[in-house]
C-alpha cells in the first residue's frame, strides 16, 4: 500500500504556442513537447497503477492548456485520503528557436530549504544512474543537486512539490532520443524509481 498521492502532471497541452523543437533535418518532422510530456505521463501512470502506488492525474487529456491555477486548484483540492506529492513533467528548451548545444536533465524546487528538497534530491540522483551517457545539471550552491525557481505550478500546490526537465528539445541528439518509445520509457522508469524510494522516506 503506497504512503502518497502522487500528482502527475504532463506540461502544456496541444493548444500551448511555442513548445516545441525546431524543424529536423528532414524537413518534416518536429517534436512537441506536450505530446512527449503526456506520453511519459502515461507511462509513468501506468507503472504506478502496475505497482499498487496511488496517483491523481492532474492534466486531463484534452487539447486545450489548463491553466496553472486551474491545475495547482485540482491538487489542492483532490482528496484521496494521503499525504500529496507533486511532479510536473516538462521537456527543457535553449534560450534560441534553433538547434543548440544546450542539453541534459534536471529538476526544480521552490527557492530555499523546503522538504522538496529531499524527492528531488532522490530524482537527481535515480535520473543519474539511469543516464549515466547524458549530461546531469546541477546546482550545487546549497548543498543538494536540485535547482531553485518560483515556476508557478510548484509554488501554488500546497504540497511538496519537483518539476523534471527531461532533456532538451531544441538539442537535435536529445530530440531525436526524445521521439523514441525506448527512451520515454527509460524517463518514465527512472521517475517511477525515484517514486519508490521517496515512498520509503
Amino acid at each position: 500500500m503506497s504512503k502518497y498521492c502522487w500528482c502527475i502532471d504532463a506540461g502544456h497541452a496541444k493548444s500551448t504556442p511555442g513548445k516545441r523543437s525546431p524543424l529536423f533535418p528532414d524537413g518534416k518532422t518536429r517534436l512537441y513537447e506536450w505530446e512527449i510530456n503526456r506520453k511519459i505521463a502515461a507511462k509513468l501512470m501506468y507503472k504506478l497503477a502496475e505497482g499498487g502506488t496511488k496517483y491523481f492525474e492532474v492534466t486531463p487529456e484534452d487539447d486545450v492548456d489548463l491553466p496553472l491555477s486551474r491545475r495547482a486548484n485540482r491538487v489542492n483540492a483532490h482528496n484521496c485520503g494521503k499525504p500529496k506529492m507533486f511532479i510536473s513533467i516538462h521537456i527543457n528548451a535553449g534560450p534560441s528557436p534553433e538547434w543548440s548545444s544546450a542539453n541534459g536533465w534536471e529538476v526544480y524546487t521552490t527557492r530555499g530549504v523546503t522538504n522538496s528538497d529531499k524527492i528531488a534530491e532522490i530524482f537527481f540522483d535515480e535520473h543519474k544512474k539511469a543516464f549515466p551517457e547524458m549530461r546531469m545539471r546541477s546546482d550545487k550552491s546549497d548543498g543538494d543537486s536540485d535547482k531553485e525557481a518560483d515556476f508557478t505550478i510548484i509554488k501554488s500546490v500546497s504540497c511538496p512539490a519537483i518539476l523534471t526537465e527531461n532533456f532538451f528539445m531544441t538539442n537535435l541528439e536529445e530530440a531525436t532520443l526524445l521521439l523514441t518509445d525506448a527512451f520515454q520509457e527509460r524517463i518514465a522508469d527512472a521517475h517511477y524509481r525515484a517514486i519508490l524510494r521517496c515512498e520509503k522516506l
